[in-house]
């Protein structure tokens, strides 16, 4: 099964290809894994996910001044968060 990894922002760092206990142990304290997206292939640094969706990061990164308007793979994706690691103290 494909996980993506997220932080509190939804931001994507990375996706695994995995069972849920090893893709448990590629998470930091506060880091969450999603469930749903069909591809692992993705372009982290330009997706996050949004209300339970794959979707563009909004922070004025704008894909489309580089010629990108098309989907992204695994945008518009819907993703189901399934675990969270616990925040240290």
């Amino acid at each position: 099964m494909i996980y993506l990894v997220t932080d509190e922002t939804g931001q994507i760092h990375q996706s695994i290809d995995a069972d849920l206990e090893t893709a448990k142990l590629y998470l930091e304290p506060g880091q969450s894994l999603a469930v749903g997206c069909s591809v692992q292939q993705l372009n982290n640094g330009d997706l996050c996910i949004r209300d339970g969706v794959i979707a563009r990061r909004l922070d004025g990164n704008d894909l489309f001044d580089w010629g990108v308007s098309d989907d992204l793979p695994g945008e518009g994706e819907p993703v189901e968060l399934v675990y969270t690691a616990p925040t240290t103290n």
